[in-house]
């Protein structure tokens, strides 16, 4: 079975949002579709939510989404943290069906899948974030809080648990990116604000990275357990995406801006950052490997090695990869 690719765009709280123009014309759900997959169910944060948080009331600075320039390739604000579409807009166009409705705008039509991610929502919920001393600024629509809306949105639209089953046979369930803002937070905890390089920023950047080192064994915990949820319920189709290389973020960069060269890999990207990265996706591929059952299509850790490209062809190569493997591996 071919990896997953992961799914990548830059978090609105750590660094720009990307967008592309809109996705072609679809072509009808009744001829085109990949594998039987007839709906798409999307849980996790500002990389693929497109209008939760809008309609919660987002504050700080994803209010700003809300507004243009955010959307101005699509012609008007979505939610989307983007100047246009994102991953999953493109990932629905490429499977044949139509982009996913956020799961809070009742007035929609949820025929061919929901999206419940939420812009700045965690993988843990905010009582434990709290318990280690680190605070949600955006929302307390975390992981769990998802979960429950894809319980209730089951029920009210299905019978039976058998019928459920049924429903989940033909859909593709997204479980993230989720989990980046946990980190996040616990580093804005104590990370450079001056943005000068010195002694003291480099040693506060090192005990950012360690705070949420020790977060990493319960946010893969967490995943993963909604994970079986899911596979409990009857998805056959799970696609959980790593994390991604932290330390070519240019907020975080630019934040530290150490002169030193040994702070920065081959690619130019803060070495501490792009390990701690690469240390969450070693933890949740051997816990995703406890997942694996007969019958189930893609329950893997999608965090294959990151393409050597350059930064501004990144989000073209990337949205190319899901493309190429997505086939490979539901086909």
């Amino acid at each position: 079975m071919a990896f997953v690719p992961q799914l990548v765009l830059a978090l609105l709280l750590a660094g720009t949002c990307l967008g592309e123009p809109p996705p072609r014309p679809q072509a009808s759900t009744a001829t085109r579709t990949v594998d039987g997959i007839t709906t798409i169910y999307n849980f996790g944060d500002s990389l693929s939510d497109t209008g939760n948080l809008a309609r919660q009331g987002a504050a700080g600075l994803l209010r700003y989404t809300t507004r243009l320039p955010y959307g101005v390739t699509i012609g008007h604000a979505t939610g989307r943290c983007s100047d246009g579409y994102l991953m999953i807009d493109f990932l629905a166009r490429d499977l044949g069906l139509p982009l996913l409705n956020p799961y809070l705008d009742k007035s929609t039509d949820f025929t061919h899948g929901v999206n419940f991610a939420v812009a700045g929502a965690t993988a843990l919920n905010t009582t434990a974030l709290a318990a280690k001393g680190i605070t949600v600024p955006h929302t307390n629509s975390s992981l769990d809080v998802q979960i429950g809306w894809f319980k209730e949105f089951m029920s009210s639209t299905t019978n039976s648990p058998r019928e459920i089953r049924e429903k989940l046979k033909k859909s593709l369930v997204m479980l993230g990116e989720i989990g980046g803002n946990d980190y996040n937070y616990a580093f804005l905890q104590t990370w450079p604000i001056d943005g000068g390089y010195s002694l003291d920023n480099v040693t506060r950047m090192i005990e950012s990275v360690a705070k949420a080192v020790d977060l990493i064994p319960d946010v893969v915990k967490t995943i993963v357990s909604a994970a079986k949820e899911l596979l409990d319920m009857g998805a056959t189709r799970v696609v959980i995406p790593g994390n991604f290389p932290l330390g070519c973020v240019p907020s975080y960069m630019s934040a530290v801006n150490a002169t030193d060269p040994v702070a920065y890999d081959g690619r130019g990207c803060l070495v501490a950052l792009n390990l701690f990265a690469r240390l969450h996706n070693a933890w949740l591929r051997r816990a995703i490997g406890e997942l694996r059952r007969p019958g189930v299509m893609a329950a893997r850790a999608a965090v294959p090695p990151w393409p050597r490209v350059p930064a501004s062809d990144q989000f073209h190569h990337r949205r190319m990869h899901v493309r190429r493997l997505i086939c490979l591996d539901l086909s």
